[in-house]
């Protein structure tokens, strides 16, 4: 007859694992989202300043009309100075002084022309008119994203402090079965100890028939891990024939792995045949850090 021992608390485990770090992956998104948010809400706010210069340096014409007349012809020649002075520092020479009088008034009348023409006094409200409701609504987009991480964030604490709790209870069992006095089980005894052992570590375990188990005590479900397990309660060391028997036990019941645990010790031979077949040993030195899940099978 076999039998199969789900463990509640290693399956509760894993798909707190599986949504914590779904959750991680969220939030990272999330603060991608937010610092694309920021930049073009900084954006927004570097074009809107500009926006906001144009209207106001356009705001005297309401109450003088020869405002742009003036700007064009006193604008240019203050930079046309300003570039013959850093010319004249630079080069030291009046032809090139000169000619930075000239590159000064170019560059002046071109850049107060689109001050004050570029784009149209309609157009420019037009778009300082856009450019609020969409730094509005980026503003509003990145205080969802904020609330939306701050909501994932309490989950995350909560999810978390959930599988802390739940480590420290497994850990707790784990404990427990290693207070039992393990080195002296025998036979059953020792077999329905391990199966306790491999369901406190998130195994499925599947107990064999006590006649004609082909070698194997047990069978043991680690996700797509399939493990043959040869128990051995024993006060001798555990001879090769252990080995053989896991070995040929793992083909018969079509399993990934095979392995021979004992509360005893290994021969030499043992040892060696187990190396050359892939087969894990357990033995008494090994078993409370295997019990505490500090060693894989």
């Amino acid at each position: 007859m076999s039998a199969s021992v789900p463990n509640d608390a290693q399956s509760r485990l894993r798909k707190l694992d599986q949504v914590i770090g779904k959750l991680h992956q969220e939030t990272l998104v999330l603060e991608d989202k937010r610092a694309k948010m920021s930049r073009i809400s900084s954006g927004l706010n570097r074009r809107l300043s500009y926006l906001w210069f144009m209207q106001w340096f356009r705001s005297p014409v309401k109450s003088m009309e020869l405002w742009p007349v003036a700007v064009l012809i006193v604008g240019p020649l203050i930079t046309g100075a300003l570039m013959l002075m850093i010319f004249h520092f630079l080069f030291a020479s009046l032809q090139f002084a000169l000619l930075g009088f000239v590159i000064g008034i170019l560059i002046g009348l071109g850049t107060f022309l689109l001050l004050l023409y570029s784009p149209t006094t309609e157009a420019l409200e037009a778009r300082i008119k856009d450019g609020k409701l969409e730094l509005h609504r980026v503003k509003e987009d990145a205080v969802k994203i904020s609330d939306d991480i701050q909501l994932i964030t309490a989950q995350l604490k909560t999810y978390s402090d959930e599988r802390s709790d739940l480590i420290s209870s497994v850990r707790f069992q784990r404990e427990r079965l290693l207070q039992r006095n393990w080195k002296a089980m025998r036979d059953t005894e020792w077999e329905s100890y391990l199966a306790e052992v491999f369901c406190a570590l998130g195994g499925v375990v599947e107990l064999t028939k006590i006649v004609g188990d082909q070698g194997v005590d047990l069978i043991v479900q680690f996700g797509n891990k399939r493990i043959a397990v040869q128990a051995k309660g024993y006060f001798n060391s555990v001879s090769n024939a252990a080995v053989q028997q896991a070995v040929a036990g793992m083909a018969h019941y079509g399993c990934t792995g095979c392995a021979v645990i004992t509360n005893s010790r290994f021969t030499k031979s043992a040892e060696e045949l187990a190396a050359s077949n892939d087969c894990v040993l357990i033995g008494e030195d090994q078993f409370p850090a295997f019990v505490l899940g500090e060693r894989d099978l």
